[in-house]
């Protein structure tokens, strides 16, 4: 019993994890795309995509230096999602201040 409870501590838990974290980073995908479609950012409050991609690339980091294969495949995907969100947040800003 204890080698099915390591096998599925050591494996199963970090990599259902990393799925979980990355269906969460793509989760707002569908309405980033509607925006982008339209032209407009909508409903879409663009303030939380820095906040994203600084996130995902500190977990990434701290990631790497842990030697912890599974954060990284987990949050390499706010890194990513965050780029893509903040360049459709940048384009579509209506506000000459904010493309200073």
């Amino acid at each position: 019993m204890g080698d099915v409870l390591e096998q599925l501590l050591s494996s199963w838990v970090p990599i259902s994890a990393a799925i979980l974290s990355t269906a969460m980073a793509f989760a707002p995908m569908g309405d980033v795309l509607w925006c982008r479609r339209n032209k407009s950012l909508g409903k879409i409050n663009a303030d939380v995509f820095p906040i994203l991609f600084g996130n995902g690339i500190g977990w990434v980091v701290y990631g790497i230096f842990s030697d912890n294969f599974y954060m990284v495949a987990g949050c390499a995907s706010y890194f990513v999602a965050g780029i893509f969100y903040i360049h459709t947040g940048y384009s579509l800003s209506t506000s000459d201040a904010a493309r200073r």
